[in-house]
């Protein structure tokens, strides 16, 4: 028996159609949007049984609505968090309504009834999505894959350029929403390791335009005095607090190749606190005898001074402090490549040399490479082409149930000769030769993916 196929009623007679009609034939796509919003209120109050008129509440909930911004980031080492959470206080501050949520927390359907998401997604090892942004990855591009005409959105890759697969997530997840018919607020801005230098513009434009396009107020500020002193602050990244060494044993035999440290660190209270799967952020400076003979290859003096985007220091700061000579960077094989008369550089430069480029990075470091290809260079020239200094992450081998005020770590210290020259690991050279009672900088990056299960009845397989 055929299905009887019947047309559902229209909930408006032609007068009441035609009447709306002429309502909004001259509204653009963002006053139909508020419009959407300010419907979906006014039927949300009235199923309550609230009253037939308009009234003031309805349309500032229709408002609210219509400012709700899905800030969604994808992060392996906390950078894409930290961005989005700057993100959600600027727009907080702008008078619209962020949602912050991590990918792995955020249901992927969820996406067709948004209308503004911005994403900031992380890409690690050779082009990988963090391991959170996985199902959002197989529900875009699946088969089932939602169109989402309705949404508009902006992207925020971030990547290590010393990977051939640069911001290769960020990058997908710019064209796939394209794709499915979602609208750009703007270009998709893609940042290397130094993310500061390029994000901090992109989030502005992006405070910019989500405001106008929600037609957001921004709210009064009132001045508040406290009543009581503020809680100390926790250590962050930017901010990273000094934690005194009480501990450093080689754990390995005095014969063998590898040099493996168990080393003990007490914390500061209240500044740090960590549970089992996150890891310390450690700040060290760089090897002092790495330092002089970058000098030594490059033929400049360390005491004169270089100034980039107005912070100026002298170009031994810059080594010892602010820039990676220890790991390769793309910029650094680009400005060889331009400038030295061997073909070398530019081949590994091309697609077709991936393995070749990473094997480098993976095994050489800049003084191999100042020394195989030398070139004129400028102290400017030099700091431009280094990435900025960054923290080293070891994951915390101790709970705090056990050892209290205090982190453990187990170090694998890198230190090698390498065509008749030494070679160190920035951090954890440096933290094997630390004295005990002296202290390094320090701060907690926390792994939400990596967790015990609550329930501690759950069986576990630990690999």
């Amino acid at each position: 028996m055929d299905a009887v196929q019947t047309t559902p009623r229209h909930p408006l007679d032609a007068a009441r159609t035609e009447a709306l009609a002429a309502l909004v034939a001259d509204l653009d796509p963002t006053d139909l949007h508020w419009v959407s919003g300010f419907m979906a209120g006014l039927a949300s109050e009235r199923a309550r049984g609230g009253p037939r008129e308009v009234s003031s509440a309805t349309a500032k909930g229709a408002q609210e609505a219509h400012a709700r911004i899905l800030v969604l980031y994808a992060s392996q080492t906390g950078n894409g968090r930290r961005v989005a959470e700057r993100l959600g206080r600027s727009l907080e501050a702008a008078g619209m309504h962020p949602t912050l949520v991590a990918a792995g927390d955020y249901s992927p359907k969820q996406l067709a009834q948004e209308r503004f998401a911005v994403l900031v997604a992380s890409t690690h090892g050779d082009g990988e999505a963090p391991d959170d942004a996985k199902a959002l990855m197989d529900h875009l591009f699946g088969r089932k894959a939602p169109r989402l005409e309705q949404l508009a959105f902006a992207v925020l890759a971030l990547g290590d350029s010393s990977y051939p697969k640069f911001c290769a997530t960020g990058r997908a997840l710019d064209e796939r929403l394209a794709e499915l018919g979602a609208r750009r607020l703007c270009p998709r801005v893609d940042c290397d390791v130094d993310v500061d230098a390029k994000a901090n513009a992109w989030l502005e434009q992006v405070v910019a335009l989500t405001r106008t396009e929600t037609g957001a107020s921004t709210p009064r500020l009132t001045i508040v005095t406290p009543l009581r002193p503020a809680t100390t602050q926790a250590a962050t990244r930017e901010q990273p607090v000094e934690v005194e060494l009480l501990t450093n044993q080689r754990i390995t035999a005095r014969e063998s190749e590898r040099d493996v440290r168990h080393l003990e660190l007490e914390l500061p209270e209240h500044r740090l606190d960590y549970e089992p799967g996150d890891a310390l952020g450690v700040w060290t400076d760089n090897p002092a005898d790495t330092v002089d003979r970058v000098l030594e290859l490059t033929k400049l003096d360390g005491s004169s001074t270089v100034t980039l985007e107005g912070t100026s220091h002298t170009l031994g700061e810059w080594l010892t402090q602010r820039r990676e000579v220890t790991r390769l960077a793309r910029p650094l094989i680009e400005q060889l490549a331009a400038a030295s008369p061997s073909g070398d550089l530019k081949r590994w430069l091309e697609p077709a040399n991936a393995s070749t480029l990473r094997e480098v990075f993976k095994t050489w470091q800049v003084t191999d490479l100042l020394k195989s290809y030398p070139i004129e260079w400028s102290p400017e020239a030099l700091v431009r082409a280094l990435h900025p200094i960054s923290p080293r992450l070891y994951s915390i081998a101790s709970s705090r149930r056990e050892v209290g005020d205090e982190a453990h770590l187990t170090v694998a210290v890198v230190d090698y000769t390498r065509d008749g020259e030494r070679r160190h690991g920035a951090a954890s050279w440096q933290l094997a030769e630390q004295a005990i009672g002296t202290t390094v900088r320090a701060y907690i990056e926390p792994n939400t993916r990596f967790r015990l299960p609550t329930d501690g009845q759950r069986d576990v397989i630990m690999i």
